[in-house]
């Protein structure tokens, strides 16, 4: 049996192929980092990008806290 002709993640003759997967979720991260870096996108599609692959991780970023803005002594 042969496999099918379109292999990609998405739909057949759209660009780009989200996968719902940790590991593609991961990459998008370090794929935006890389990208803003070598000045291919700005930095807000850089975080927007960041944002949406974290929310799908489900990561909760947290916030680093301040000393004086009553963190951790």
């Amino acid at each position: 049996m042969k496999g099918p002709k379109h292999a990609g993640g998405g739909p057949k003759g759209k660009k780009g192929f989200p996968m719902g997967d940790p590991k593609h979720q991961r990459l998008a991260i370090g794929g935006a980092t890389r990208s803003y870096d070598a000045g291919n996108i700005s930095k807000s599609k850089e975080l927007e990008i960041k944002a949406e692959a974290r929310r799908l991780l489900g990561e909760k970023r947290k916030a680093k806290l301040n000393k004086w803005a009553g963190g951790a002594k």
